[in-house]
């Protein structure tokens, strides 16, 4: 009976904890996600200099973006689903067609070293330009998602070992767009 009562203590304890380190916690982690998502902005839309504070619309939330002109440059909105072992976070980015312009990968938690390859940067750097100090270009943009900026949806390659991450990012775009396409634009 002792230890069972020892052992609610401690639960009830940690418990306790959790929830106010949560409470504390909470604001700084909703910032950081709203900055997430306007750090995505220019990355899935790169003709717009200004973007809109979120617009709410009857099924989706996006982003009205706008060239130096004030012209609409496109839209932005963030889909979610599932992916292997977790939510995956999606900003995609179109264009007044709908035609996707780019995605960035907001948040995910996937397997590391296979579902997490959606976020890997191709470099040419190896041991010997490494040893020689010499400077070798690297791409700035994951090349999973830079796909998505130059091929059609359906021939957007998948990466082998994380088929049901690659799958689940092309299916979210591939959702999220088509609900955005049925969305009044402002």
């Amino acid at each position: 009976m002792k230890m069972i009562v020892v052992l609610t203590v401690i639960s009830v304890i940690a418990a306790l904890l959790l929830g106010v380190t949560y409470s504390v916690t909470k604001g700084k982690i909703l910032a950081q996600d709203l900055n997430a998502e306007k750090e995505a902005l220019c990355t899935v839309l790169p003709a717009a200099v200004n973007f809109s504070d979120k617009i709410t619309g009857t099924e989706i939330e996006y982003y009205k973006g706008t060239d130096k002109d004030g012209n609409a440059a496109g839209y932005a909105f963030v889909g979610e689903g599932k992916g292997y072992s977790s939510i995956l976070r999606i900003m995609i980015g179109v264009d007044t067609a709908c035609n996707v312009r780019g995605i960035k990968i907001i948040s995910q938690n996937e397997t590391p070293g296979l579902g997490t390859r959606v976020n890997e940067v191709k470099t040419n750097e190896t041991l010997w330009s490494k040893i020689s100090g010499k400077k070798i270009e690297t791409e700035t943009e994951p090349w999973f998602q830079a796909q998505f900026r130059t091929k059609k949806l359906e021939d957007v390659d998948i990466i082998t070992g994380a088929s049901v991450t690659s799958n689940a990012v092309k299916d979210i775009v591939k959702k999220t767009v088509e609900k955005f396409g049925k969305e009044p634009k402002s």
